[in-house]
């Protein structure tokens, strides 16, 4: 839940810009058996740059990793794909998450929601490579991964594990580390 907050403080901080949102990566999907192509952005922001696919590291050794794709390269708030890892220690190729939430937000925060989280199944990711980078600076990501989503009426309601749909797909992005 502290990443979907992260994520909004992000989106609202893109979106007081968004003109200037450039194409950053592209994670390419199957969702309940369309494909889709999701864009991660990035932008400067008072000399900043901000983005929507990111590594940074935590408290007790946690490193979290966030992407989240738009459906055009710029920002919105709705149609949006969600993907959050956490893992323990130094992250390379290979490496398991602790801990993986994939959400696809149509209408955004407002509106019904789907989520790995309670899923019959639950997801995976496969890091390929991981390019790091100082702090500040912009490394990069390949991966996989594959799971189901799971309809939530709000973001206070729990997952319907009855009423689920199955996605997967490849990550290509940039990715800054924070």
């Amino acid at each position: 839940m502290m990443r979907m907050f992260c994520a909004i403080t992000l989106g609202a901080a893109l979106s007081c810009a968004a003109a200037g949102a450039e194409e950053f990566g592209t994670i390419e999907t199957t969702y309940a058996g369309e494909g889709r192509t999701w864009f991660t952005i990035s932008m400067v922001q008072d000399g900043e740059t901000l983005a929507s696919a990111d590594l940074s590291e935590g408290r007790m050794g946690l490193v979290n990793l966030h992407l989240q794709g738009h459906p055009r390269p710029t920002f919105t708030s709705s149609d949006v794909l969600s993907i959050d890892a956490t893992f323990m220690g130094e992250v390379a190729a290979g490496a398991e998450p602790m801990t993986l939430e994939i959400m696809y937000l149509p209408e955004g925060m407002s509106g019904p929601i789907w989520t790995s989280q309670d899923a019959p199944t639950p997801p995976m990711i496969v890091l390929e490579t991981l390019e790091t980078a100082e702090a500040g600076q912009v490394g990069s990501v390949a991966a996989t991964f594959a799971g189901e989503v799971c309809f939530r009426a709000s973001m206070r309601e729990e997952p319907d594990p009855t009423n689920c749909n199955t996605i997967e797909g490849r990550i290509d992005s940039q990715l800054l580390f924070e």
